[in-house]
């Protein structure tokens, strides 16, 4: 864990695609720490259900609010990349 670099979050498309250690390459490592998230349901996420039940954008939001206070607590996202849907939810 580097706290001195800022916080970059990836966002996947979906429903039912995933990350890929390939959506790092956005972002310089040197500079950035970078966070791939698989959605609920999708890649390798452990969420239980298929990627539609339970699944809605609100829930999403807020799992990403969840992720974001374990990693950098009160502050926000220095970046918010999304790709697809993912861009849906980084707005």
């Amino acid at each position: 864990k580097d706290d001195t670099k800022p916080t970059a979050l990836f966002l996947h498309g979906g429903p039912g695609a995933g990350c890929y250690p390939n959506h790092a390459r956005f972002f310089d490592p040197k500079k950035w720490r970078v966070v791939l998230l698989d959605q609920r349901g999708c890649g390798r996420s452990t969420y239980p259900a298929s990627p539609l039940d339970a699944n809605d954008t609100p829930r999403l939001v807020d799992d990403l609010e969840v992720l974001r206070e374990r990693i950098i607590g009160d502050a926000a996202w220095d970046c918010v990349l999304g790709g697809s849907w993912g861009v849906t939810l980084a707005l």
